[in-house]
């Protein structure tokens, strides 16, 4: 059966659109880069100058990222970049000594940066690793003899943490699934399952692209279907829509694998015929 659509990647399996990640990626970089020259001035103040300049210049780097992102190729290595250095500063502000019992809820911004940035598996695959270190630290590093209140406070932790891991997870996997089926109604068409007038549009676009890379050909076919009106007035819209789908599968047996169909309004279709000249077509 000839594909209707231009192969595209779908990015409904990888957390948020693209320029919604960059976006984000910026929000988070500029944040993360105005926290850290913050920090910076303060232990230059306090007589730390190495951990200041450290700080200062993770700063200068991530404010570099947050500009250079905008228009960076491989956004999901710019991802990656981030994260695991993030995470594994958030591991450790729960371990360093004298660390804060409280330091541990930044461990639930994990799951949700991981699945928003990377979707459903990448995210569970990078943030699953972190959770179960974190968790296991946690454990380790409080005292071996806790009373019931300390019970109760580590249940609350870690049980809150499970279940904002598994509500994330759930959520991402609902809402992959309906990412993908609204681009798939929004790139068919309702009646004839052939491409909708939008999409057909893009197929033609990125055919004439190629096209004129490999100077090949392409043919564009335009037809529509004579006396159409008086089917539908004579047997009604539904021996209409019928015919309109008979005519779709009797174009689409003909037609190669790589020629697209689609239909452009009423009884109009297109076809997209590349690698093609006119006496072929």
């Amino acid at each position: 059966m000839p594909s209707e659509f231009p192969e595209q990647p779908s990015s409904a399996g990888s957390g948020l659109q693209e320029a919604d990640q960059r976006s984000l990626m910026r929000l988070l970089m500029s944040t993360t880069a105005a926290t850290l020259l913050g920090f910076a001035l303060l232990q230059y103040l306090a007589g730390q100058p190495w951990l200041a300049l450290a700080e200062l210049l993770v700063g200068l780097l991530l404010g570099w990222a947050c500009w250079r992102i905008r228009t960076a190729r491989n956004l999901t290595l710019w991802i990656y970049l981030y994260l695991l250095p993030t995470f594994s500063f958030i591991i450790y502000i729960i371990v360093v000594p004298d660390a804060s019992a409280s330091a541990f809820v930044w461990v639930y911004t994990i799951p949700l940066l991981a699945y928003l940035l990377l979707g459903r598996l990448r995210g569970f695959v990078l943030a699953a690793p972190f959770l179960l270190l974190a968790t296991l630290l946690y454990i380790a590093t409080r005292p071996k003899f806790l009373g019931p209140l300390a019970l109760i406070d580590m249940a609350n932790a870690l049980l809150c943490g499970l279940l904002i891991m598994v509500f994330v997870h759930v959520y991402e996997t609902r809402r992959a699934a309906a990412y993908r089926q609204l681009e798939r109604l929004a790139k068919t068409d309702a009646l004839t399952g052939v491409a909708s007038r939008g999409s057909f549009q893009q197929a033609m676009e990125q055919s004439i692209r190629e096209t004129e890379v490999s100077q090949q050909g392409l043919v564009l076919v335009l037809l529509d279907i004579d006396l159409f009106k008086e089917v539908n007035d004579r047997y009604g819209h539904d021996a209409g829509d019928q015919a309109l789908r008979h005519i779709c599968n009797g174009l689409r047996a003909g037609l190669r694998a790589t020629d697209r169909i689609g239909r452009l309004g009423g009884e109009e279709f297109g076809l997209l015929l590349p690698q093609t000249d006119r006496q072929g077509a």
